[in-house]
């Protein structure tokens, strides 16, 4: 059986462009392992949008210039992380480690793990895994044996409860930190 029109093309494009589009891609991002997944995820868009007559994507036109763009928006998310992390270490471990600032973050710690073992068991257990472990609410609806609706509903009931019991401390902490600055 002889392959679609369509499949030979792309084939064709890919062999031409890959390597060519990885160059590229590594002159914006500086990492060969990302610039061959920004490629990657190029590609399979053109192969799942292809079959719908979309043969107008594999012109090196627009081929070059995706690679580009996700060159672009890869760059913009690692910066906007690193921005990211860099704030909230800077928040939560203070530059004078003075022993009041080490204790009011193990208090906190507590606090928090205190507020999550009062959960309700079923809540708990999806608090941790959708926050603790990172796991989607269809991962997780899987795990459980539960719905995803119903997932969202714990996650929605467990967060309210722990901004209720964390509610007072939170602010009263962000007020003094906010004195300090």
């Amino acid at each position: 059986m002889e392959p679609a029109p369509f499949a030979k093309a792309f084939d064709s494009a890919f062999r031409a462009h890959y390597a060519a589009m990885c160059d590229v891609v590594f002159g914006y991002v500086h990492d060969r392992d990302a610039a061959e997944d920004i490629v990657q995820a190029v590609w399979q868009n053109v192969w799942r949008q292809g079959n719908d007559g979309g043969e107008g994507r594999l012109t090196p036109q627009y081929l070059y210039r995706a690679a580009r763009n996700g060159a672009l928006t890869d760059r913009r998310n690692r910066q906007v992380t690193t921005s990211y992390r860099e704030t909230t270490q800077a928040e939560w471990h203070p530059a004078d480690d003075s022993v009041s600032a080490t204790l009011e973050h193990a208090e906190l710690q507590r606090l928090v793990a205190n507020a999550i073992a009062a959960l309700p068991e079923r809540q708990r257990e999806v608090y941790l895994l959708v926050r603790g472990h990172r796991w989607p609410h269809a991962q997780v609806a899987e795990r459980l044996g539960i719905s995803v609706a119903t997932v969202e509903m714990h996650m929605w009931r467990a967060l309210k409860t722990l901004r209720a019991a964390l509610g007072p401390y939170l602010l009263g902490l962000a007020m003094t930190w906010l004195a300090v600055k």
